[in-house]
């Protein structure tokens, strides 16, 4: 047999251990990377949970828009749950995460050509944020979600990508989501303090945009370049951590964790309340002779 033949019965040996290696090193990574979120929530009696409700369209089945949400709840110690009966009477606080177009039936839209289109997750998702506000449970809209909760309350949007081109190429999917554009928030707002400050690079996927916020809401950043909303925050200040992102704070993992951070932190209040309320429930139900 040549030594060029005998190189070639080799190949596929080295291409198996090659791979092996890899998936071997990816393993070990991967064990460092979630051992000490995975640990956190094991160890957790009493796990806060979160309605986190995801896209339906082919990258949301993939994973590829829903993941990072995952991971970031994760590591703020949530144990993340969607598609449960009874959503808000059995959690903690709720994440409407990135998506498709809002439905043009649901507000008075102007698009022409809507995409992405799932009008069930929207009526469903406008009655759980509409609950979750009413109960003064915490909840974060992203990107879809901003959208989303600001149409819940009456709020009107309008299309970057038919009107505004030189704002959709910023704001848009392209090789310069990842770093979009800088937003510029209002001091003493949530969002500057998650930011750390009132100016951050933020990264962006969308082609629709909020023209006017909800009634229950107030604009809290903006696009520096462009004046795009970027943020809604609850006008009410008494009211549990209640906002809507334009920006992906979810995206890449951990730059923005305060955002999920602050919605854990805010669940672990609201379960406290929710279980004294239905302590006293109980002992009135049940007093003791």
């Amino acid at each position: 047999m040549s030594d060029k033949r005998k190189s070639n019965s080799y190949l596929p040996s080295i291409l198996a251990a090659t791979g092996v290696g890899v998936l071997a090193v990816c393993c070990v990574l991967g064990y460092r990377h979630w051992q000490p979120f995975v640990v956190k929530t094991m160890l957790d009696p009493n796990p806060i949970r979160v309605a986190l409700s995801l896209d339906r369209d082919w990258h949301g089945k993939l994973g590829l828009s829903t993941k990072n949400y995952e991971v970031c709840l994760t590591a703020a110690g949530a144990v993340n749950k969607d598609n449960v009966d009874e959503v808000l009477s059995s959690v903690d606080a709720v994440v409407i995460g990135a998506g498709g177009d809002i439905h043009p039936d649901l507000y008075e839209s102007t698009q022409k050509h809507p995409t992405g289109l799932d009008k069930a997750r929207d009526e469903f998702e406008i009655k759980l944020v509409r609950g979750a506000y009413q109960r003064n449970m915490p909840c974060i809209g992203v990107c879809h979600g901003n959208q989303l909760m600001n149409v819940a309350f009456g709020g009107k949007l309008r299309s970057l990508k038919e009107t505004e081109p030189a704002a959709y190429e910023r704001h848009g999917p392209g090789v310069k989501s990842l770093d979009a554009h800088s937003v510029e928030a209002v001091p003493g707002s949530w969002t500057a303090k998650l930011l750390n400050g009132t100016v951050a690079r933020v990264s962006s996927f969308h082609g629709m945009a909020v023209s006017k916020p909800g009634s229950v809401f107030t604009a809290t950043s903006h696009c520096v370049d462009d004046g795009v909303i970027e943020s809604t925050e609850a006008t009410d200040k008494s009211h549990r951590f209640f906002i809507s992102t334009q920006f992906h704070p979810e995206f890449p993992p951990y730059t923005m964790q305060g955002f999920f951070n602050k919605l854990v932190e805010d669940a672990k209040d609201y379960r406290v309340e929710k279980d004294r309320l239905m302590l006293q429930q109980n002992q009135k139900k049940f007093p003791i002779e």
